[in-house]
């Protein structure tokens, strides 16, 4: 349980850094701060930061964001490979965590 905690410890600590390499990669792709599909984003950290630190979490609630599927999907992708390329050697460890 120690590895999840320093996990989702470095998750939260580095998330702008994650995000603005995420943006790099996406480029005019990236989504607008108030697009649904940041707000599904915003969800998802939580989410993935609240399961590493308690082993596990409710889903994220969804409702009434109506986001795009395909773009949300495509954004949780790149946002985790994001935090994977940023993780180092620890990459493949942020790999496992973050896969659904």
């Amino acid at each position: 349980m120690g590895e999840n905690r320093e996990l989702a410890s470095w998750l939260v600590s580095h998330r702008r850094e994650i995000e603005r390499h995420m943006a790099e990669r996406l480029g005019p792709a990236a989504p607008g701060a108030g697009d649904p599909e940041s707000e599904a984003l915003r969800r998802f950290r939580t989410f993935a930061s609240t399961a590493l630190l308690r082993g596990r979490a409710a889903p994220p609630a969804l409702d009434g964001l109506r986001p795009r599927e395909r773009r949300v999907v495509a954004l949780l992708r790149a946002w985790s490979e994001a935090a994977e390329d940023l993780a180092g050697s620890r990459g493949p460890d942020v790999r496992r965590a973050l896969d659904p």
